[in-house]
């Protein structure tokens, strides 16, 4: 899972506004173009620029197919966006808004994987960097804003 245009972490967190003036975006006039569109591919070879491998269990093949159906089936078609912000509730300690990015592939991957029986013990600390947005509350956006 990674994003398609990997030129600027700044164009997944910000729209690009399209409006004719300053004047049509006060009065609401304007268009946002999200340039935050990601993939979930398959590499058949470790690319150049992966330096770091932790092994973290052991699966059986079994597990390991049902693990790329759930990839294929539920993963991939409902993840189409990168998005580095993740909200988190400041009453709650939940979150509001989950980020969607490569590192939530893994977590939400390793949880597939742990709850059908493969048995997980990393031989490091594996990192995940993302940013965190405290709020008490979201609100969702109007569609015609999209």
């Amino acid at each position: 899972f990674s994003p398609v245009d990997t030129s600027s972490v700044m164009k997944m967190l910000m729209p690009e506004i399209d409006a004719s003036s300053k004047l049509a975006v006060l009065l609401g006039d304007y268009r946002l173009h999200w340039s935050n569109h990601a993939r979930t591919q398959l590499e058949l070879t470790w690319p150049s620029n992966y330096e770091r491998f932790v092994r973290i269990g052991v699966s059986t093949g079994r597990t390991f197919m049902k693990f790329t159906d759930w990839v294929a089936a539920s993963f991939a078609p409902n993840h189409s966006a990168f998005q580095p912000l993740e909200v988190a509730d400041v009453n709650s300690r939940g979150f509001l808004v989950r980020s969607t990015m490569c590192h939530d592939f893994v977590t939400d991957g390793l949880r597939f994987l742990y709850d059908h029986g493969a048995k997980l013990r990393a031989e490091e600390h594996v990192f995940r960097d993302h940013i965190i947005m405290y709020a008490t509350a979201v609100e969702p956006m109007n569609s015609s804003f999209q």
